[in-house]
């Protein structure tokens, strides 16, 4: 064949797979007896191929169809970034959001004291229970970056910098999992104040309880607060300091309203919709005053780490 021509096998399902690509064709002599053609591996260069697909394909993108009648469960493929990270016996350790085939956004303070062989992430979960997905993976982790200037901060309202990376030991299957995908970075210094946005977690880990929560992946949409209004209301807990300022370069608050905070648990993606009508991400979830069983009635915003001021932290360890 030409080169660059598929080598296919048909699979046991019925498809097309292409397995090799013609790299050098033998040319047909009578003084030559038949011999092999060349082809490149395509199966041993699958990491390759998924990771440049990801790279040029369309991130933040939300499946939109209605597949279910409760107006905060989400339906396969509505936040295709959301994942689980674990420990090896399938331990919830925090959650994060995917940001490439390789790569993928979390807090901080989940993971500073872990060793990456210690975890592995759950991408395409709906349910808490692996047992009623069908279309998740599980890939392990082989390294963790914390952010250079985090700062433990004793209580959790001088955190600053809670972010960490974690990459994956091979690349996510988006190609075989369509419903699984990257949310989009922001712009450096892009704000988002009055905007109305979406977290997504399972409430039932966040409040370690089973009959305030579910096991299904819930959705909320949250007001981003205006930074000395949220200063004024966390000035008023217990707990903070009369001079507390939040710590603008790094952090952000949303949500604060009775009813509307889904209980979502650290590491929680926060994402906008952009002008193009593509979510990006704007915080991870990194702190909050009230016990996390008091969250749906409690009217203090959810602190998130701001991700349009961590860019440089991002891009300068991935590339992306």
């Amino acid at each position: 064949g030409d080169s660059g021509g598929p080598l296919s096998h048909l699979n046991n399902k019925g498809l097309q797979t292409v397995i090799g690509l013609v790299a050098k064709g033998i040319p047909l002599c009578p003084e030559i007896p038949l011999l092999p053609g060349l082809y490149t591996n395509v199966v041993e260069n699958l990491d390759w191929i998924q990771e440049t697909i990801a790279q040029t394909s369309s991130c933040g993108i939300r499946e939109l169809q209605p597949q279910n009648t409760n107006p905060l469960e989400a339906g396969i493929g509505e936040f295709p970034w959301m994942t689980r990270i674990l420990k090896q016996d399938g331990g919830l350790v925090t959650y994060g959001a995917l940001i490439s085939s390789n790569w993928l956004l979390t807090r901080a303070s989940s993971v500073r004291d872990r060793s990456s062989q210690s975890l592995k992430v759950r991408v395409g979960a709906l349910h808490i229970d692996p047992a009623l997905d069908q279309l998740d993976d599980e890939v392990p982790i082989d390294k963790i970056i914390i952010h250079p200037q985090y700062n433990v901060g004793s209580p959790f309202s001088t955190l600053h910098n809670d972010v960490a990376l974690l990459h994956v030991a091979k690349s996510v299957n988006m190609v075989g999992l369509p419903h699984i995908g990257p949310v989009c970075l922001p712009s450096q210094g892009e704000t988002f104040t009055g905007q109305r946005c979406w977290v997504t977690g399972w409430t039932r880990e966040a409040t370690g309880t089973s009959a305030d929560g579910t096991s299904v992946l819930q959705k909320e949409s949250l007001l981003i607060w205006e930074p000395l209004a949220c200063d004024r209301q966390l000035r008023k807990h217990s707990d903070t300091p009369q001079n507390f300022t939040l710590d603008r370069s790094s952090s952000l608050c949303a949500g604060g309203e009775p009813g509307k905070n889904v209980c979502v648990g650290a590491g929680a993606p926060l994402v906008c919709e952009g002008s193009d009508g593509r979510y990006v991400l704007v915080g991870i979830g990194s702190w909050w005053l009230d016990r996390e069983d008091t969250c749906i009635r409690s009217n203090n915003p959810y602190v998130y780490s701001y991700i349009p001021n961590l860019l440089d932290f991002i891009k300068q360890n991935t590339g992306i």
